[in-house]
């Protein structure tokens, strides 16, 4: 009995292979997707800081 234990159990395995994939799949694709927003982000924040700073510059002289 416990080898027929074993056999019914085994196959639940390779269904979770299907779910590994299409999660490995949607990473690959917003990968890209999120690094571009990230990176352009970080220069729009950049450019926004020295904008203050500038502000700020004129503000007080």
């Amino acid at each position: 009995m416990p080898a027929e234990a074993a056999s019914r159990d085994s196959p639940k395995i390779p269904k979770l292979l299907p779910l590994v994939v299409m999660d490995l799949r949607l990473l690959l694709v917003a990968a890209p997707i999120l690094l571009a927003v990230g990176w352009a982000g970080f220069n729009i924040g950049r450019a926004a800081v020295g904008q203050l700073q500038l502000m700020l510059k004129r503000a007080r002289a």
